[in-house]
C-alpha cells in the first residue's frame, strides 16, 4: 500500500467525525479520535475556512461545501427537486421554499414565489433563521435525531417558548406538514 499523508488522512477523520456525530464540539472530535486538542482546533480550523464545516459556538457541522459538491455531483437531484418546489407552488399557490439544515440554522436553498397574490414572500437563497422559527425549519427539527432535537431546545431560554415549539412538532407529525 502506499504511505499516505498523516496530517490529510486526520483532517479527512475529523471531517468524518463532524459529518457522522456533528455538531460536535473541538472536544468531542478530539476525544472520539484520540487526537491532541491543540492539533484538533487546527485542522477544524483550516476545513472551516475552506467551507467544509461550519462553526455555530463551540460546535462543528457540515459547511456549504457539501451543497455544492452535491449540486455538481448530483444535478439530476436538485433539477428533481427544483421540479417538486415548482409543482407545490402551482398546486397550492404559495411560494414554496427549499431549506436545508446547517447546524442550529435552517438555510433556503431555493424557491419559487407564487406570483398569484399582490403580496408576495420570498427568501434571499442563502438566508438562514433558527430552525426553531418558521415551519421550513420547524419540518426540518420534527425529524433531527433526538440528541440533536433536544440540544436545539435546550439552548431556547423562555419555557414557554419551548412548549410552543414541542407543540408545533406535534402537529407536524400529526398533519405532515408545518405553517408559518
Amino acid at each position: 500500500m502506499a504511505e499516505i499523508a498523516k496530517t490529510a488522512d486526520q483532517a479527512l477523520q475529523v471531517l468524518a467525525t463532524v459529518i457522522d456525530d456533528g455538531p460536535v464540539t473541538a472536544q468531542q472530535v478530539a476525544s472520539t479520535l484520540g487526537l491532541n486538542r491543540t492539533v484538533t482546533h487546527r485542522l477544524l480550523t483550516t476545513l472551516q475556512a475552506r467551507g467544509f464545516v461550519r462553526k455555530h459556538g463551540s460546535d462543528y457541522s457540515a459547511g456549504p461545501f457539501f451543497l455544492k459538491a452535491a449540486q455538481r455531483a448530483w444535478p439530476t437531484v436538485f433539477s428533481q427537486a427544483r421540479s417538486v418546489v415548482r409543482e407545490l407552488a402551482e398546486v397550492h399557490g404559495e411560494t414554496v421554499l427549499l431549506t436545508v439544515a446547517d447546524g442550529d440554522q435552517a438555510v433556503a436553498i431555493d424557491q419559487v414565489i407564487a406570483e398569484k397574490h399582490p403580496v408576495r414572500v420570498g427568501y434571499p437563497i442563502g438566508e438562514r433563521h433558527p430552525l426553531a422559527v418558521g415551519a421550513s425549519g420547524r419540518a426540518i427539527l420534527g425529524y433531527l435525531e433526538p440528541r440533536q432535537l433536544e440540544r436545539i431546545l435546550d439552548s431556547i431560554i423562555e419555557a414557554d417558548e419551548v412548549a410552543r415549539v414541542r407543540r408545533g412538532l406535534n402537529d407536524l407529525h400529526r398533519d405532515g406538514y408545518a405553517e408559518s
